[in-house]
Formats: structure tokens, sequence, C-alpha cells
């Protein structure tokens, strides 16, 4: 009657193990849909984004010359609103940028608002 009952258990657990490991399969399963749901909402965010982050400057190049053959320190203004020449200019590593048309603009590294391009000295 031992060994009945003994059989009876290992049997019960074979039986088990099956489904344990049918569980685990689902729960991996499930949790690779959930990464793929996220990917693909990431994936949808970054479309809809990606046409404002790449408009998130102007250039203008109206502006054709200099008051003085100077170059600017860095955060200098090298233009003030409603001028039609720049003040000075600003160095290779640097934009000529405001944060809208009519603000003086600053030399800064940042090249993100409205930027003024800046010809060569020899070019105005």
């Amino acid at each position: 009657m031992n060994a009945r009952c003994h059989r009876r258990l290992y049997t019960r657990q074979n039986q088990y193990i099956p489904i344990r490991k049918g569980i685990r399969f689902q729960q991996t399963e499930m949790h690779q849909i959930k990464l793929i749901f996220v990917f693909l909402i990431c994936l949808i965010a970054l479309e809809e984004t990606r046409g404002r982050i790449l408009r998130r400057s102007f250039s203008d190049q109206s502006v054709r010359g200099y008051l003085t053959e100077r170059t600017c320190w860095w955060n200098e203004v090298c233009k003030e609103e409603f001028q039609s020449l720049f003040r000075c200019r600003c160095p290779a590593w640097s934009f000529c940028r405001a944060p809208g048309r009519y603000y003086n603009a600053f030399c800064s590294m940042t090249a993100t608002g409205y930027i003024w391009k800046q010809p060569g000295l020899g070019d105005s």
C-alpha cells in the first residue's frame, strides 16, 4: 500500500511539472508581449516628435554686414534687435542665436532658437 501511495504522489508530481512549465512559458511569453508593446509605443512617440525636434531652430541670412571687424566674446550680444548689421562675429564654435527674430542675439554654443547666419568677414 505504501508503494501505491508513493506511485500516486510520483504521478501527481509528474503531472504538475508540465503545468508549472506551461505557466512559466506563459509568463515569459507575456513578458515578451509587454516588451514588444512598450517598444511599439516608444517608436510611435519617437515618430510623432521627429518633426518637432528637427524644427527647433530657424536660420536667417538676411543680415550681410558688420559694424566692427572683431570677434565676439562668449555670450556677448552679436546682433541687436531691429539692426541691419552684426555688432561682431561669433567664434567658429558658436552661433549668433536669439529666442526669436525681434530679440537681441548672443553668441552661444546652443543651435536652437533663431539662428542668424554670419558671413565671413571678407564676404560682407
